[in-house]
């Protein structure tokens, strides 16, 4: 199963979108994906870009990379719609 990852923005990002480049998968099931994006402060990659954000980025999104909805927050703060996603089966 490939998933292609969302073209998305962070205001806080260097010009090379670095943090908007740098998304991880955290959940998916048959059509569906949760990425998450940014780097929190005293994070090693905070550190080596010189750029972060106070709280993630989620994006829920479909196999072809288009965002379905967004969440700024941490994991515990999700709406239903990601943890569906996230606690669903493949």
């Amino acid at each position: 199963m490939r998933f292609i990852r969302p073209d998305i923005r962070i205001k806080e990002d260097r010009e090379d979108r670095i943090m908007a480049r740098s998304g991880n998968i955290v959940g998916v099931t048959k059509s569906r994906a949760v990425w998450r994006f940014g780097f929190l402060p005293d994070s090693d990659s905070a550190q080596a870009f010189g750029v972060s954000v106070d709280k993630f980025l989620w994006i829920l999104a479909d196999k072809d990379g288009k965002a379905l909805a967004s969440h700024t927050g941490f994991g515990r703060e999700f709406p239903k719609r990601f943890h569906e996603v996230i606690e669903g089966k493949l």
